[in-house]
């Protein structure tokens, strides 16, 4: 367990958070490379206040290079369909329009999930985070609530 850790901790494969309380380890979630802790989000009055987990440079830029890679294919798709509807037509242009427009959609929402990681379980007090890599798990205390499939049998 890493010194300077608190309200994080390991239950089975999953990473628990104290959403009022905690502080990371200094390790990257997806990879468990050592990295900078973010500092924690402030929360606007009456709201839940944000968990981010650490992650890498490495890792946070290749999460979010799909998102890239598609949005400029959408883009160029766009750009094109001009120069498409003089040549070919008004379906063809149309087509390439909504295909850019999906591909442009598509890369926002990825953007969106790269940032972020896989919530398993929220409320108002914990927030279930899965897929951590095991040298960040290892790093954590054991959780001595309940487990998660008992929370969720238990809600049913």
């Amino acid at each position: 367990m890493l010194k300077g850790t608190s309200g994080v901790h390991r239950s089975d494969d999953m990473v628990v958070v104290e959403r009022h309380r905690h502080q990371f380890p200094s390790l990257c979630l997806s990879c468990g490379s050592a990295c900078a802790v973010p500092d924690a989000a402030p929360a606007a009055p009456g709201t839940r206040p944000r968990v981010r987990p650490p992650l890498c440079p490495s890792c946070r830029s290749r999460r979010g290079r799909a998102a890239k890679i598609i949005a400029i294919a959408g883009l160029a798709l766009i750009i094109a369909a001009p120069a498409v509807f003089f040549l070919l037509g008004a379906v063809p242009a149309v087509v390439m329009l909504l295909i850019g427009a999906t591909d442009v959609g598509v890369a926002w929402w990825l953007r969106q999930a790269a940032a972020g990681f896989r919530t398993a379980r929220e409320d108002e007090q914990y927030v279930w985070i899965a897929r951590a890599h095991p040298d960040f798990l290892a790093a954590l205390p054991n959780w001595h609530g309940m487990k998660l499939h008992e929370l969720q049998s238990r809600d049913g």
